[in-house]
C-alpha cells in the first residue's frame, strides 16, 4: 500500500483515538488522582506509551526511517532523566520517543515547552494531562513554577524531560545573531547549534534534587538526513530517510550544582554537539561507538496489542456517542471544559 495512504489512515486512527480517549478514559481517571498520584501517573504512562509506541513502529517499520544510534543507550533503570538536546527544526517533537521507547519509557516523556502550546485544541489537552512543563519565557515567573513542578515528582515517579536549551529551532538567520553574542562574550563560536541558555536547566535540576536525587542527564545530539521541511513529508513517509542519534549519559553531580557550574557544563555540551554535527556532515556518522538497536518481533506484538485495545476503545466510544444524546452532550462539555481549563489555568497535575 502507498505510504501516503498508510500515513493518512494511521493519522486518522491516532486522531480519533486521542479524541475518544480524552473524555472517556482520561478525564474520569483524574477523579482517582487525589487517592494516589503515583498510580495515576502509571496509568497515564501506559496509555500515552501505547500511543507513542504505535508512532515509533509507524516511523521505523512502515515509513522505513532508519534510526542510527551511537554513544550510549537509554537505561530502563533511569526513571528520572533530563534529556538535553539540540533543536534542528520545528518538526523535532515526534522523533524523541525512539530512544525512550527502547528503554521502556515511551509513556514517561515530557517536553519543556512554551506555554502557548497548551492552548492548541486537542493537542494541548493531552500534553497538559501528561504533565509537560510549560514556560512563559519570563524567568522570574517561570523559576517558581519550575520548582513547584519538579518537586511534585518523587523518586518513585518516572519522567523523561526533553529540554531544548537553545530555546528555538535552528534556522539559518538565527546563526549570525548567536555567533555575534558568542564573540561579544568570548565564547566558542558555533555554526551547527545556537548558544544555549542554562538557567532553565539549572532550575529544573535544582527542583529534581529535592525529591528525585536519582535523576541523570542525557546529553543528546541528533540530525536528519535529509532534514524535513514540512509535516506532510513525515506523515506521508517521504522523509527523512535516516535519523542519526548520539547520546552520552551524565551523572547529576557531573553537571554541577551552582548556576555557574551548570552554565559551564551546558556551554561545553553544545560545543561538543557542534563538533559532533560537523563530524556527521563530513563522515555521515557521529564520532562514537555505533549501537545496534533494531525493533524485534516482540515490538510488533506489543504494537498489535495496543492497536487492538485502541480500536476497541474507539468502537465502543463511537457507538455510545451515536446511541445517546446525554453522552454526546457530555463529550461536547468535556471538550469545551478542557479547552477553557488549558487556556485559563493549565497544569492538571499540580
Amino acid at each position: 500500500m502507498d505510504r501516503r495512504v498508510v500515513g493518512v489512515l494511521v493519522g486518522i486512527f491516532l486522531g480519533v483515538t486521542a479524541l475518544m480517549a480524552l473524555p472517556f478514559v482520561l478525564i474520569p481517571s483524574f477523579l482517582f488522582r487525589p487517592l494516589h498520584k503515583g498510580l495515576h501517573r502509571i496509568y497515564l504512562s501506559f496509555l500515552f506509551g501505547g500511543f507513542w509506541s504505535i508512532c515509533v513502529y509507524w516511523f521505523e517499520v512502515i515509513n522505513r526511517i532508519n534510526f542510527i544510534f551511537s554513544g550510549e543507550v537509554g537505561r530502563a533503570s533511569d526513571t528520572s532523566v533530563v534529556l538535553v538536546s539540540n533543536h534542528p527544526t520545528e518538526l523535532d517533537m515526534p522523533f524523541f520517543w525512539h530512544l525512550p521507547y527502547r528503554a521502556g519509557h515511551a509513556g514517561n516523556v515530557k517536553f519543556v515547552s512554551k506555554a502557548s502550546v497548551r492552548n492548541i485544541p486537542g493537542l494541548g489537552w493531552g500534553i497538559n494531562m501528561v504533565e509537560y512543563l510549560f514556560l512563559s519565557r519570563n524567568f522570574e515567573k517561570d523559576c517558581l513554577h519550575i520548582h513547584k513542578h519538579m518537586t511534585s515528582f518523587s523518586r518513585n515517579d518516572r519522567a523523561w524531560w526533553i529540554l531544548f536549551p537553545e530555546g528555538t529551532d535552528m534556522e539559518p538567520h538565527k546563526v549570525p545573531i548567536s555567533q555575534q553574542f558568542q564573540r561579544d562574550n568570548n565564547l566558542p563560536v558555533l555554526s551547527k547549534v545556537l548558544q544555549p541558555k542554562s538557567r532553565g536547566l539549572h532550575a529544573m535540576l535544582k527542583g529534581l534534587r529535592v525529591n528525585s536525587p536519582n535523576t541523570v542527564v542525557y546529553d543528546y545530539t541528533f540530525m536528519y538526513d535529509p532534514v524535513p521541511t514540512k509535516a506532510t513529508t513525515i506523515l506521508f513517509g517521504q522523509g527523512p530517510k535516516q535519523v542519526h542519534v548520539h547520546m552520552r549519559r551524565v551523572e547529576l553531580g557531573a553537571v554541577g550544582h551552582t548556576e555557574a557550574e551548570v552554565k559551564g557544563w551546558c556551554n561545553a555540551s553544545f560545543a561538543e554537539k557542534d563538533r559532533q554535527l560537523t563530524f556527521l556532515a563530513e563522515n555521515n556518522k557521529f564520532d562514537g561507538t555505533p549501537l545496534s538497536c533494531p525493533l524485534k518481533w516482540k515490538d510488533t506484538l506489543k504494537v498489535a496489542a495496543y492497536v487492538a485495545l485502541f480500536l476497541s476503545l474507539d468502537g465502543v466510544s463511537l457507538w455510545i456517542l451515536y446511541q445517546s444524546i446525554v453522552v454526546r452532550s457530555y463529550f461536547v462539555i468535556s471538550c469545551v471544559s478542557l479547552q477553557i481549563w488549558c487556556m485559563r489555568f493549565g497544569d492538571f497535575g499540580l
